[in-house]
């Protein structure tokens, strides 16, 4: 998988794992005020995860471009992201 591949993949999973809370949330007798202030929770920690994954994507494109070996704390940084995706997709089972 090409560093493009698993960035649109980490990308496509977490617009997938905000959509599950929403629709979590929506299903729940919550007010329009509290659904807008989650929203904008889950917004925020969207923004964030971007910008994380982001960081992870150019540490591994520069390794590669310059050929350097990749580190091991790269490596873990992305085996800790992939956990963590898995865990947010593991809370809604698939159909």
């Amino acid at each position: 998988m090409t560093v493009n591949q698993y960035y649109s993949f980490i990308l496509a999973l977490i617009s997938g794992m905000v959509f599950l809370n929403l629709y979590k949330t929506n299903s729940m007798a919550l007010s329009q005020a509290e659904l807008v202030a989650k929203v904008d929770v889950l917004t925020t920690q969207v923004t964030k995860v971007q910008g994380e994954i982001a960081a992870v994507k150019q540490a591994l494109a520069d390794a590669l471009a310059n050929g350097q070996a990749v580190s091991p704390e790269l490596e873990a940084a992305v085996n800790n992201l992939g956990t963590a995706i898995q865990a947010a997709d593991d809370l809604n089972p698939d159909a």
